[in-house]
């Protein structure tokens, strides 16, 4: 009976160890996910990159750098047509930083750890966000897109940045990008399709309406 209650105990601290080391690294928050063969193998390409090393920070329309940003290899979509296959990772993840707050009840000041979301958006939608509070209203998606050519297995990678219009946020600000991919538009969009290179220099974009790509856009005439 004695040997049972010791092992009853050595194995419930263990558990509550496992659970405090879980907290202290972040794992309940940030859990791990096994990445499909596909995934693993277009990572282990992009790293080999030069362009990355430090991440990618994309030239804003002021001509100043974004905060650094990095692919979340959790948060992927595929996709492919006749001639490509695709494979689009989610690119907010950037640096964690520390902040002070100040403790709700004993009032002393503390450090804690965050992490930034990138954010881009339209004039429009900063507006109403300053209106009303409701930070939905400042959504946009970046991702990277590895595009591998199905005929020669050559790959290439480069940045999709979507800004959506004030317009088309309010009839979808509950899932803003739920129809939307490299591949698919959505019959409803309106906004921005904007392409940078792995190093973040701009290329073009376009400016779409119900779907359908309305003009190209240039350096010059980028966020307009």
């Amino acid at each position: 009976m004695k040997a049972k209650l010791f092992l009853w105990v050595i194995s419930a601290i263990f558990f509550v160890g496992v659970i405090f080391t879980s907290c202290m690294t972040g794992d309940l928050l940030t859990p791990k996910v096994i990445l499909s063969p596909e995934v693993i193998d277009a990572q282990s390409w992009y790293e080999k990159q030069e362009a990355n090393t430090k991440g990618i920070r994309i030239v804003l329309f002021n001509g100043e750098r974004a905060t650094p940003s990095w692919p979340d290899w959790r948060l992927t979509f595929s996709e492919e047509n006749a001639q490509y296959k695709i494979l689009g990772v989610d690119l907010s993840k950037t640096v964690p930083k520390k902040r002070s707050i100040r403790n709700k009840e004993n009032g002393a000041e503390e450090q804690e750890m965050y992490q930034e979301r990138f954010s881009v958006t339209n004039g429009e939608c900063t507006r109403k966000f300053n209106e009303t509070g409701d930070s939905r209203y400042l959504v946009n998606s970046i991702r990277l897109i590895i595009r591998t050519n199905k005929e020669t297995n050559e790959r290439e990678a480069f940045v999709m940045l979507v800004i959506p219009d004030l317009s088309y946020l309010e009839m979808h600000l509950d899932a803003p990008f739920k129809d939307f991919t490299y591949l698919k538009r959505g019959e409803a969009f309106n906004g921005f399709v904007h392409y940078y290179r792995l190093d973040g220099s701009y290329t073009n974009g376009w400016k779409y309406i119900d779907g359908k790509a309305h003009r190209i856009v240039t350096i010059e005439q980028k966020f307009m």
